[in-house]
């Protein structure tokens, strides 16, 4: 499936959308379940976010290829199965070209080529 341009802005919008009424979101992450950071996202930051939004947003984070494979995580967020995935968007790059640009974290190149 090729994502064009006005399908990611309209999922981006959807996502957006359905952030204002939801109370728990479950985002799929690239880290593996025992993975240090998956723990530390876990157990340090996750419950700051429920604290400092008084309870209203809650985040489950799943690990990677727990609820559908990597590779099918931008699927999954705009069929609403996943409310988000939280990895590199250079997993991404041969699908859209969008996705290159936004995961080169350099870009400062000197020719366009």
């Amino acid at each position: 499936m090729k994502f064009t341009k006005t399908a990611l802005l309209a999922a981006s919008f959807t996502a957006l959308t359905g952030f204002a009424h939801a109370e728990t979101l479950t985002i799929q992450t690239s880290f593996n379940a025992g993975d240090f950071s998956t723990q530390y996202l876990t157990e340090t930051w996750l419950p700051k976010i429920k604290e400092m939004t008084e309870g209203r947003v809650e985040i489950v984070l799943t690990p990677n290829g727990s609820v559908v494979p990597a590779k099918e995580t931008p699927e999954a967020v705009a069929a609403g199965v996943l409310d988000g995935d939280f990895t590199s968007v250079n997993y991404f790059s041969g699908r859209e070209p969008a996705y290159a640009i936004m995961g080169d974290l350099i870009s400062g190149y000197d020719t366009p080529e």
